[in-house]
């Protein structure tokens, strides 16, 4: 199963270009992965349930072997028999493999946000040609560019006075060393 997972991760990048196709493949594409969801959660209490009869069987055979065991004696070897060790590396198997779906579906949850904003801006005519560039009669000339960076300066200039003014420098001494 790895590489289904695998092949379902490596679907979740959207790429912008093709909207139509991800949407249509979304809610196909969740189904199945919620469907192997529920697989592995059943698979996990089969396991868990095969855990513990393992581990009551175990119980009963060390009491009928040796009926002055005493509980924390009877649990350790329970515990360190090698039925109830395969059982517990089976449960943990199943643990790992359910987690890992469960994420792959907050995941695709997630894509699916991911995707409603996107077809929207594809439906405002972000990605469109003409909404990046104006056209030419609306762009500013290099004589306003001009005059802008021109106001800048002197607004920046006027700023830095101010500051020295209102710390009670002389205002003289400090815009000449701003102007060299």
């Amino acid at each position: 199963m790895p590489n289904l997972i695998d092949d379902y991760r490596a679907r979740l990048k959207v790429n912008k270009h093709a909207v139509d196709d991800a949407l249509e493949d979304q809610a196909d594409v969740l189904e199945r992965i919620g469907r192997e969801v529920t697989r592995h959660a059943g698979a996990l209490a089969l396991a868990e349930d095969r855990l513990k009869t393992t581990e009551a069987t175990l119980t009963l055979e060390f009491k009928r072997d040796d009926d002055k065991l005493t509980v924390p004696e009877l649990a350790a070897k329970v515990r360190t028999a090698s039925r109830r060790r395969e059982d517990w590396a089976e449960v943990q198997r199943c643990v790992a493999l359910h987690s890992d779906w469960q994420k792959l579906y907050r995941a695709w949850e997630e894509r699916s946000y991911s995707l409603k904003g996107l077809a929207s801006l594809h439906a405002s005519g972000y990605f469109t040609a003409s909404s990046h560039t104006m056209p030419r009669s609306s762009r500013p000339d290099d004589g306003a560019r001009d005059t802008l960076r021109r106001s800048s300066r002197e607004r920046a200039e006027s700023r830095a006075l101010q500051s020295v003014e209102d710390a009670g420098a002389e205002p003289a001494r400090i815009a000449r060393r701003s102007l060299v």
